[in-house]
């Protein structure tokens, strides 16, 4: 089965427009166990935007949050730090 079959069955809410709601299929659609949800967010020079980016995550079954850094030569990094937010730097 599917995890948008599994979603439908639920009788949720839409997933394409509720990522919350696709986290119940995915509970649903593993017979009830949870699987982890890593969230990997590219980003340069997003210092600007980043915070509000990171509030918008639906962080209900998120395990993690991790940044990859492209060289920003903004604050882009330290932002990140002080949301709690994993940082990779390439």
């Amino acid at each position: 089965m599917s995890t948008l079959e599994g979603q439908e069955r639920c009788g949720r809410g839409d997933p394409r427009t509720d990522p919350g709601e696709l986290l119940v299929g995915i509970e649903a659609a593993e017979g009830g166990r949870l699987r982890k949800v890593i969230v990997v967010m590219p980003a340069y020079n997003a210092a600007k935007t980043l915070k509000m980016t990171y509030r918008d995550l639906p962080m209900t079954g998120i395990s993690q949050v991790i940044l990859v850094d492209d060289a920003s030569s903004d604050d882009t990094v330290e932002v990140a730090a002080r949301l709690g937010i994993t940082v990779i730097r390439h």
